[in-house]
């Protein structure tokens, strides 16, 4: 659906076809809803999903060190990178 400002707005339409006593067709009746932040959620939900995706990819690659947040040599927590 488009804004007046020429933007698009995800919208869920819902609808039924009107019949008068015969079972003839004689119009529509249906509404529309804004469903912008349930698309948002639903992109969140799968970044998050990747996140979780590379974290445990960088985890299981990882120096069994590494995957314990220490140093090999030191006992200062170490930053944990990865290449893919």
């Amino acid at each position: 659906m488009l804004r007046k400002d020429g933007s698009t707005v995800p919208v869920e339409i819902v609808g039924k076809l009107l019949k008068n006593d015969a079972g003839l067709p004689v119009g529509f009746q249906g509404s529309t809803h804004d469903i912008t932040e349930r698309v948002a959620a639903r992109e969140e939900t799968a970044r998050l999903h990747e996140n979780e995706i590379r974290i445990n990819y960088s985890t299981h690659s990882a120096s069994p060190s590494a995957r314990l947040g220490v140093c090999p040599r030191s006992t200062k927590p170490c930053s944990v990178t990865s290449s893919p």
